[in-house]
């Protein structure tokens, strides 16, 4: 590991994550791009879009942001500093974060005046992750809740799934 540069991360499976996100979306006139994290499609999609949703990985360091890729398979992060300088005057409106430690990001997000972020302080399970997000979105989209309303409801049902689960 070398300044700046990431190790070996563990694998997402992203395409999962997709089709959740699409089965969430389904029915509504959406439109959205899903794409690579790169600064370029970061840079422009910070301009374009109501809603930010990244999955990936962040640091647990508060001086470091979130992995995006800089091309030919290699991470780097995108720091905290960058990031709100990024995406500051944009016209996002919430921002989700599918990556573990990623409270500090969050941070970065809300002081460049995004309103809503969903992060988390602590390590993920990818399983529950999923389950949130598509949870998460269905409340917002299918039943019309506001942000802070999707957002309790699906700790309430994450949290009664893994009671649920807990028991088998």
């Amino acid at each position: 590991k070398h300044e700046g540069k990431i190790g070996l991360l563990d694998i997402l499976d992203v395409k999962d994550e997709q089709r959740r996100f699409e089965e969430a979306l389904s029915g509504f006139q959406v439109k959205y791009k899903i794409d690579v994290a790169t600064l370029e499609n970061l840079s422009c999609l910070s301009h374009g879009c109501k809603v930010l949703h990244f999955t990936g990985h962040a640091s647990e360091r508060k001086d470091l942001g979130l992995v995006i890729d800089c091309g030919y398979g290699e991470g780097s992060f995108l720091n905290c500093e960058d990031l709100k300088n990024l995406v500051r005057d944009s016209n996002i409106e919430l921002v989700f974060i599918g990556a573990c430690h990623s409270k500090h990001v969050a941070e970065a997000f809300l002081d460049a005046g995004v309103p809503h972020v969903v992060a988390s302080k602590d390590v993920i399970d990818d399983v529950y992750a999923k389950k949130f997000m598509k949870h998460f979105y269905l409340q917002l989209l299918h039943l019309g809740k506001t942000v802070s309303a999707a957002f309790e409801q699906t700790k309430i049902f994450l949290s009664t799934y893994l009671r649920i689960e807990k028991r088998r």
